[in-house]
């Protein structure tokens, strides 16, 4: 992966600041391979896609997914914004500025 401006890693360093809090917030734990991978895409070494791919394999889940890319960039991952005064967060999509609320970064159908 090529390598990110400071301004891009301190957006991935504060989503990932977001992700753990709601999680610990909602009860659950961030494992310590998540945590490594999640320092890895914040560093820049790894994309979302890769990320997801790693969780998805450490539970064995399938590497495909249902959901569709963007017609208009042929891209199947989206971005994560803040939604300001809260923490919460949206997906939008980079090349057609679709978006929708929370969960992963794999763009649905759209």
């Amino acid at each position: 992966m090529s390598k990110i401006s400071l301004e891009e890693q301190e957006r991935r360093a504060e989503a990932a600041r977001q992700f753990s809090h709601s999680t610990r917030m909602s009860g659950g734990r961030v494992p310590p391979s998540a945590e490594a991978s999640i320092a890895a895409y914040v560093r820049g070494e790894i994309d979302e896609a890769e990320m997801l791919r790693r969780a998805r394999a450490e539970y064995g889940l399938p590497a495909e997914h249902n959901t569709s890319e963007c017609p208009a960039s042929g891209q199947s991952v989206g971005r994560m914004v803040e939604i300001p005064g809260s923490d919460e967060w949206k997906i939008t999509c980079p090349e057609c500025g679709a978006w929708w609320h929370g969960g992963g970064v794999l763009l649905p159908k759209h």
